[in-house]
Order: structure tokens, then C-alpha cells, then sequence
């Protein structure tokens, strides 16, 4: 009976030992560590006593201290920061969280290689099947193939999601970093830059402007994975159609004008609303900080009407953002039937054979540079959005304050009185 405890110990402790090697690795690949948490949801609302620990990296103690040495953007006096200004402020804020974000753009290099092996596994399965043989070798490479193609699509859902929480957890850190180096120094603005920046702006601050700061990390790595899959795309396009896929690259970039004009749209009317909206939050702020004065004049017709307005040219610019972005997504579902008409119509029209590898790779290769061809416009939307909202920031954090107070206190035991004598006290930035 002795022999028999001992041996079955062992057996548990190697079970765990391979536990802890092989199953938990996986179970972090597959988020597996909340299963738990979904399996309790299921049978009762959750609290937030139910919640797993918060990651280090999200700690806000933590996440605070990355943001302190970031250096806000210098504006010379009636002036207007310039566009290298606010990308070294970008990037500075970049720099902070560079590690998760070095991880991201590897997991985003992951994610397009399984989106460009697909079409080629598809090419070389079909090119097989169109020679089909009854030997082991032709048994064996297709069936490999067939796993290969497989395994490719479900890697690459794998890694996808692990791209997205990677985003998230970065956008946390970044949103919360930001907010509180600016909630800082708004409690020490001076007298005089309290007047500049009233609360109504400060809010904003905290709010959209952060988070177009923080979409900046997304927008850049996508822009920098929509060109390598655009070209990784073409280039396969022209290896595997040979003259047919010229065209496809051709019609392309003959979508590049319309992106750039809809691009520019986006950046005009998104500085438009952000302007009149804080033209507006300042104007309220103003009204709600003086309201008895305006209500014992009867002000209130004046004032709803100038806000009226400042609203009206907000909505105006407001309806033609939306349009752009209708446009934009119109362009997104025409690029597939575009380019793939194009290749259809020159494979006919030059005669070369339309096997179901050539076919099924380039309707596959289409819609590989499909997507991030649509969401270019979107894109350089949002980095247009993160320049203006990080200048403003940036401006901000830069705003006069007042020093911190490093003299040490009176003890409670001890009487503490001034006598002041034809004394007159004036502000230091009046």
C-alpha cells in the first residue's frame, strides 16, 4: 500500500509539472483563463467581486508613472504648433508603451503572412487537383495542402484576436495615462491659463481627444500592415496571373485619387466639428458661470441663439463627415468587383485559360487587399484626428501652472498667526 501512495503522488506531481508546460501556454492562447468567468455569468450577474485580477500593465499606478516624462508640445505665442511637433508628441506617447506595442505590429505581421499564404495553399491545392493520380505521393501532398490551408485560416483567427486585445489593453493604458497627467494639470493652472482653458475644454480633453490619441497606436500600425498586404497582394497577383494581375494592380491605383479626396474630407470636416464643438463648451461654460446675470437681463433668446448657431455649423460639418463616410464605405464595396471585373475581362480578352486555380486565387487575393484598401480612407482619417487632438493636448499639458507647494507644515500644537499692515495682494500672473 506503501509503493502504491508514493507512485500515485508521483503521478500527480508529473501531471502538474506537464500542466504547467504544455496546457497552460495553450490555455493563454485561448483565453481559457475566463471560462470560468463566462460559466459563472451564465447562472447569475456578475459583480464586481467576480472580476480576475487586473493586469500589471493596466494598474493604474503604474500606467501613471509612463506618462510623467512625456514633454508637452512648445507653441511660440500667438502661434500654431507644427505637424513635426505633434508627431514627436505622438510618438512620444508611443514610446511609453513601446514593448505591448512592439507584440501588436508581430502579431499583425503574423496575421498577414496566414492572409497571403491562403491564396498560395489554394493555388497549389487546385494546380494539384487538376492532375489528380492515384499514387501516395499525390494522396499525401494534397491532403498536406489541405492541412496546411486549414491550419493557416484558424492561426490566423488565433492571432487575430490576440491583436485585438493587445490594442485594447494599449488603448487602456493610454487613455488612462493621458487622463490623469491631464486631470493634474488642470487642479495647477494658473489664474490666467484657467481663463484660457475653461472646464468645458478640459473635458473634452479627457474625453474624444484622448481617445483619438489613443486610436493613433491602431491607425499607424494599420496603415503600415495595409501597405504590405496591398503589395504582398499585387505582387502575388502578378506571379500567379502574370499580365492579367498588371491590371489589377492598375485599377488600384486608379482608386487612389477618389481615397485621397475622401481622406481629405474626413480631415477638414473632423477639425470643423472638434473646433465648433469647443467653441460651444467654452461659450456654455461661460453662460452656466454668469447664469444669474444673463437670467436678470433677459438674455436667454440671445443666448440660445448664438448657440444655436455655433450648433447649427457643427451639425452642417458634422453631416458632411457622415457623407464622407458613406462615400468611403460605397468605395469598400466596390473595390472587389472592380479589380476582380478587371481581371476577369483581361484574362478573357487575352485568351488565357480560366482554370479554377487561377480563379479562385485571384478571387482570394481580391479580397485580401479588399479590406485594407476600404479602410485607408478611415485610417488616415483617424491619424488626421490624433494630430489635431494631440496638438491640443499637447498644448495643454504645456499650459502655465503653479509650482508645487514643498514647504513643510506647521505643527497642529503650535499657534500660527499673520498680521498684515496696509497690505495689498495681487495675483503673480495677473
Amino acid at each position: 500500500m506503501r509503493h502504491r501512495r508514493d507512485s500515485s503522488l508521483f503521478e500527480r506531481l508529473k501531471f502538474k509539472w506537464l500542466e504547467s508546460l504544455i496546457l497552460s501556454p495553450i490555455k493563454n492562447i485561448l483565453f481559457s483563463d475566463v471560462s470560468a468567468l463566462i460559466r459563472l455569468g451564465r447562472t447569475r450577474p456578475l459583480e464586481s467581486v467576480d472580476m480576475p485580477p487586473m493586469p500589471a500593465f493596466h494598474d493604474r499606478r503604474n500606467v501613471s508613472k509612463l506618462f510623467e516624462t512625456i514633454k508637452p508640445i512648445e507653441v511660440p505665442a500667438g502661434g500654431k504648433a507644427s505637424r513635426v511637433a505633434v508627431l514627436r508628441f505622438l510618438m512620444a506617447v508611443i514610446w511609453q508603451v513601446r514593448r505591448p506595442v512592439a507584440l501588436m505590429f508581430l502579431l499583425s505581421l503574423g496575421l498577414i503572412t496566414c492572409d497571403l499564404l491562403g491564396p498560395v495553399f489554394i493555388n497549389r491545392l487546385l494546380s494539384l487537383l487538376a492532375t489528380p493520380s492515384q499514387s501516395w505521393g499525390f494522396l499525401s501532398q494534397g491532403t498536406g495542402l489541405a492541412i496546411a490551408f486549414g491550419l493557416c485560416g484558424a492561426l490566423g483567427g488565433v492571432i487575430g484576436q490576440h491583436y485585438v486585445y493587445r490594442f485594447l489593453s494599449i488603448g487602456m493604458a493610454v487613455n488612462a495615462g493621458l487622463n490623469e497627467r491631464i486631470y493634474e494639470t488642470s487642479l495647477r493652472l494658473t489664474r490666467k491659463a484657467r481663463q484660457m482653458y475653461p472646464t468645458g475644454d478640459v473635458v473634452n480633453y479627457m474625453g474624444t481627444d484622448t481617445d483619438a490619441v489613443q486610436d493613433f497606436v491602431w491607425a499607424l500600425n494599420e496603415l503600415v500592415m495595409a501597405v504590405l498586404a496591398i503589395t504582398g497582394s499585387s505582387v502575388l497577383m502578378v506571379y500567379f496571373l502574370g499580365n492579367a494581375g498588371y491590371t489589377a494592380v492598375a485599377a488600384l491605383l486608379l482608386l487612389v485619387p477618389p481615397t485621397k479626396w475622401i481622406a481629405k474630407k474626413f480631415s477638414f470636416h473632423s477639425d470643423k466639428v472638434s473646433s465648433q464643438r469647443d467653441k460651444r463648451a467654452a461659450y456654455m461654460a461661460q453662460v452656466l458661470s454668469s447664469i444669474r446675470i444673463a437670467k436678470s437681463f433677459g438674455w436667454e433668446r440671445l443666448i440660445e441663439g448664438k448657440v444655436g448657431s455655433i450648433r447649427e455649423k457643427e451639425l452642417s460639418h458634422r453631416k458632411k463627415f457622415i457623407a464622407a463616410s458613406g462615400l468611403s464605405v460605397a468605395l469598400y464595396g466596390s473595390i472587389g468587383m472592380l479589380v476582380g471585373g478587371v481581371v476577369l475581362g483581361t484574362m478573357i480578352y487575352l485568351g488565357e485559360p480560366m482554370t479554377a486555380a487561377k480563379l479562385f486565387t485571384a478571387l482570394s487575393l481580391i479580397a485580401v487587399m479588399e479590406t485594407p484598401f476600404g479602410h485607408l480612407t478611415h485610417i488616415i482619417s483617424m491619424i488626421t484626428d490624433a494630430f489635431v487632438s494631440g496638438e491640443r493636448v499637447g498644448k495643454f499639458l504645456g499650459a502655465d501652472t503653479t509650482t508645487r507647494d514643498t514647504a513643510v507644515a506647521s505643527s497642529s500644537a503650535e499657534a500660527v498667526g499673520f498680521i498684515f499692515d496696509d497690505a495689498a495682494l495681487q495675483f503673480a500672473d495677473a
